[in-house]
């Protein structure tokens, strides 16, 4: 979820805090469920249904995008519009007051992938002001864009990740880290639950879990791409040449 602010007139930053820390919860003015979807590229499967939510006392005006999405190494989305791949009923939408709307999606591609394709759904509240009152020249509209994922996954397909390279660097600030370069050569994303790392150099060795490992823990890594991750190296490494052994809960 991601909330952007829209400023009517010039007041102070303490002013905009007190604003938000009071408005937070009339804020979100709607819900998206769900927030993580799987179509098949055929069949009944290739239809999702999304639900808007609105839990506040006033109508909220939504309008919905489809992205195809890839990944760079360091995790940012690269979005592109994709708006022929799907059908999307209806893409702009009022919710009254304490009611729900369907939203319906399907899969419009004309042939059946050879691996997933991934996606985010947006939906952005517009800035719509329902009132008849005049605005506030202090208000400050804050408009909720929740963003989804979506995938359409073809029958068979599955992951298949590899910790491909491993080696110590130094940071600017001369902190010795690991750099990990971990790929998924398959042909569906997986997150990297519950991950673990054997740490290895001569005599010492170290295990890292899931606490030790918070960058790596439920990482998404999406068909076909490669992620790298920068981990503090223990101490008693730093100085040596290690080995690595990476594993996680594959679903």
């Amino acid at each position: 979820m991601v909330i952007r602010s829209h400023t009517l007139s010039n007041i102070t930053f303490i002013s905009v805090l007190m604003i938000l820390s009071v408005l937070f919860n009339e804020a979100l003015a709607y819900k998206l469920i769900p927030i993580t979807a799987e179509l098949s590229p055929t069949g009944s499967s290739s239809r999702q249904t999304f639900r808007i939510e609105n839990p506040t006392t006033d109508p909220v005006a939504i309008e919905v995008n489809v992205f195809s999405r890839k990944m760079t190494m360091d995790g940012k989305d690269i979005l592109q519009p994709a708006a022929d791949d799907f059908v999307i009923y209806p893409q702009q939408l009022i919710v009254m007051p304490g009611q729900s709307q369907a939203i319906r999606v399907a899969w419009n591609g004309k042939k059946i992938p050879e691996k997933e394709l991934a996606y985010r759904l947006i939906t952005e509240q517009l800035p719509i002001n329902f009132s008849k009152k005049e605005s506030d020249g202090g208000q400050v509209n804050l408009l909720i864009k929740f963003i989804a994922s979506l995938y359409i996954r073809p029958n068979k397909a599955k992951s298949d990740i590899h910790l491909v390279s491993h080696e110590v660097i130094e940071s600017e600030e001369g902190e010795k880290l690991l750099k990990l370069l971990i790929e998924n050569r398959g042909s569906a994303h997986n997150l990297l639950r519950n991950p673990k790392l054997d740490i290895t150099a001569q005599n010492e060795s170290v295990t890292l879990l899931k606490d030790d490992l918070k960058i790596l823990a439920n990482q998404n890594m999406l068909a076909q791409h490669t992620r790298q991750f920068l981990l503090p190296l223990p101490g008693e490494f730093t100085d040596q040449a290690v080995m690595t052994d990476f594993s996680f809960d594959q679903r």
